[in-house]
């Protein structure tokens, strides 16, 4: 099924962007759409650091596929209508 992620990039000049990426249904999707879309060259050559907001309201991060499924998985279970992940560009 579709997943639409609304993200929220902590940029390293402190800017804070808010977006949406809709159907992404992988890890290496989801990282090259971000990547591709949003980031300039200079943002590239930072760790990226993706967390999603699990059901107790915590920021968890995920770098693995397995772990992007488990949060695609809490994300439609928790927020169906408008799932939420955070990017942060450190």
């Amino acid at each position: 099924s579709q997943a639409t992620f609304t993200i929220k990039a902590f940029l390293p000049n402190n800017e804070i962007r808010r977006f949406k990426l809709p159907d992404v249904k992988t890890f290496e999707q989801l990282t090259n759409a971000i990547n591709n879309i949003f980031l300039n060259d200079e943002e590239r050559k930072h760790e990226i650091v993706l967390k999603y907001r699990d059901e107790r309201d915590d920021w968890v991060t995920f770098d693995t596929e397995d772990e992007f499924q488990d949060a695609l998985e809490i994300l439609r279970f928790e927020q169906t209508k408008s799932p939420i992940a955070a990017l942060s560009v450190l």
